[in-house]
């Protein structure tokens, strides 16, 4: 029998209800292969669509709502995408991937498949670029669970053309958010009052990074925190439970 790796996720009523749903959705969806061990995950606004990304060869996964089978949208390893780690879609329709350790961030047309454009934080040593968060002037924020940073792509350079670099927009160096050894920033969203906040490993929610303030023009390179817009709610249900096990069928 053909192995198969589930992905269990959890959908609250209020997620049901924002995608317009009228009949039973799965409780359960397939992610054909071995070993996907899923991560990210992201959903298309205006769409039945989501999309999952597998931490060990960058395989990423599209599947529908009202179907339990996903299919194969992007294999592994193309592009240089060895390993996809937190994700997100823009209103624009572009899918946006974390590549951790690779140091690359991946943006992918999700009509067609094809590479609109990646970005590299131009850093040689040990990085994890883990997850990201779209703000609603469509500015891209990526953290690292290896280094003190938080990187931004500006909005007007999400487009078509070669290879770019993110900006290492916040330091954290000098801030009472202190990097220990190990994982260190995970997860992160721009809340309703546009403050980011972040995970960390370990720890299942977390405090704003500091006071909220206007970036005007420079920011602090030791800045507590800086105040971003809301981010344009890629999924529904925000404050659905995803449970993400894997599990041998």
């Amino acid at each position: 029998m053909k192995t198969l790796s589930c992905l269990i996720v959890a959908l609250a009523a209020g997620l049901l209800a924002a995608v317009g749903a009228s009949a039973p959705k799965p409780s359960s969806y397939v992610l054909p292969g071995a070993a996907v061990f899923p991560e990210g995950i992201a959903y298309q606004k205006g769409t039945d669509r989501f999309y999952v990304g597998s931490t060990t060869d960058g395989t990423i996964f599209r599947g529908d709502l009202n179907r339990r089978t996903t299919t194969v949208f992007l294999p592994g390893g193309t592009d240089g995408r060895t390993t996809a780690i937190g994700m997100k879609v823009d209103r624009r329709g572009r899918l946006i991937v974390a590549g951790g350790g690779t140091g690359l961030v991946f943006v992918y047309d999700t009509a067609s498949g094809t590479l609109v454009r990646r970005f590299t934080s131009g850093f040689a040593g040990a990085q994890f670029l883990n997850d990201l968060v779209i703000g609603k002037n469509g500015d891209v924020f990526v953290t690292d669970s290896l280094r003190p940073v938080l990187y931004r792509i500006p909005a007007e350079a999400i487009r078509s053309g070669p290879q770019g670099t993110l900006e290492p927009w916040l330091s954290f160096t000098g801030t009472p958010l202190v990097y220990q050894a190990g994982f260190n920033l995970n997860g992160i969203v721009a809340t309703g009052t546009d403050a980011l906040r972040r995970g960390t490993a370990g720890h299942r929610e977390a405090p704003p990074l500091g006071r909220p303030f206007e970036r005007r023009g420079r920011v602090p390179k030791h800045a507590p925190l800086a105040r971003v817009p809301d981010d344009d709610r890629d999924r529904p249900g925000a404050h659905a439970r995803r449970q993400l096990p894997v599990r041998q069928a």
